[in-house]
């Protein structure tokens, strides 16, 4: 098939020029204060400013939280991740998947904030859902599942590491609830993190798998019931990193789960050439729109005042006045931002020159 389709504002960013080096100046001062409905000299209204791109952010998470931690854009991805839930529909899976666990087994367990033990630094998890194993009707909690979204895949450390590193905390958040003493209880847990920017070639549009699993060294067993045994009990950790590109191009011999989240993240949800859970996503269709929506909102926000940031840093290396600066991004066709949110932006790039 070999479609490319733009991608929705989710993973562009606004770059901005490094500013220059002018030396020392005052801190802008307010000039008359405009009307956030005022016009620029073409005409267009005004509306932008660093509360619009603080209140964009906000919906942005409350629409991501509203569609990832839904059963049934989550059940796909369950499907291609769990064995356990291959031969199970979609509508199967969603009632494996529990707001919360049974809190007599692990209580407090669920938070997507992690305070850790002692010094440890707390962690956020994007998604943190539990979801009962198929058969498992004593237990509620057969497993953790965690769904990360991580814009680069480079941004300056391990993104694997990182991902091993969650997992042991959700198993070692386990044991601080349960007890020292109650290693049988513990659950696997499933790491999953989708990334999108900076993929080398030819790890685009791939699924690494990272499993715990074991073997004699020493002796023929590992087809024993012993080492089926053990690897039962070792069964515990589950990574997966889900390569995409910042392209999203849809073509042939994709995987499934790879099909799936690209038309999420292209708003084509509905469409059979993308999505092999098309009739299934309709039930997802209004949250999708809302979030890509949400992005693309703070994409304009952020560019607009990236570009308006780059005309500040040139005008002051040319020793304009704030007052000079104001009126000149005022004044210019293309502004969007209100008149607070450039003094906002004078001010900061004072403060990234003292």
């Amino acid at each position: 098939m070999g479609e490319e389709v733009k991608p929705m504002g989710l993973f562009e960013s606004a770059d901005t020029n490094p500013v220059s080096d002018v030396g020392k100046r005052s801190t802008a001062k307010k000039v008359v204060a405009k009307s956030r409905t005022a016009k620029n000299s073409k005409g267009k209204v005004i509306v932008s400013g660093k509360n619009d791109i603080k209140n964009s952010k906000l919906t942005y998470d409350k629409e991501f939280k509203k569609l990832f931690t839904k059963r049934e854009f989550l059940s796909p991805i369950l499907k291609n991740i769990v064995p356990e839930y291959n031969e199970y529909s979609l509508e199967q899976i969603e009632g494996f998947i529990t707001p919360r666990g049974d809190e007599t087994i692990n209580p407090e367990a669920y938070s997507s904030e992690d305070t850790g033990k002692g010094s440890e630094t707390t962690t956020h998890y994007d998604v943190l859902v539990d979801c009962a194993l198929p058969g498992d009707e004593n237990v509620r909690v057969g497993l953790f599942f965690d769904f990360e979204m991580q814009r680069s895949n480079t941004p300056g450390y391990s993104i694997p590491k990182r991902g091993v590193y969650y997992c042991c905390r959700l198993i070692s958040r386990q044991i601080s609830v349960l007890g020292d003493e109650s290693y049988d209880k513990l659950r696997p847990v499933y790491s999953v993190w989708v990334l999108v920017k900076d993929i080398p070639d030819e790890l685009r549009y791939s699924t690494y798998s990272v499993d715990l699993t074991g073997s004699f060294s020493d002796k023929n067993l590992d087809s024993s019931e012993s080492a089926a045994h053990l690897s039962r009990d070792i069964n515990l950790i589950h990574l997966r990193l889900i390569y995409l590109s910042q392209d999203l191009k849809i073509e042939d011999g994709q995987s499934n789960l790879v099909k799936y989240l690209q038309s999420v993240f292209t708003d084509r949800v509905l469409d059979a050439d993308c999505n092999p859970y098309h009739e299934h996503s309709k039930k997802i269709k209004e949250e999708v729109s809302a979030m890509l929506s949400a992005a693309r909102a703070i994409e304009v926000s952020a560019r607009e005042e990236g570009r308006v940031r780059g005309i500040v840093e040139t005008l002051l290396k040319f020793g304009k006045t704030d007052t000079e600066i104001v009126q000149f991004v005022m004044e210019d066709g293309n502004n969007t931002l209100d008149e607070d949110a450039v003094i906002e932006i004078i001010e900061e790039c004072m403060r990234e020159l003292k």
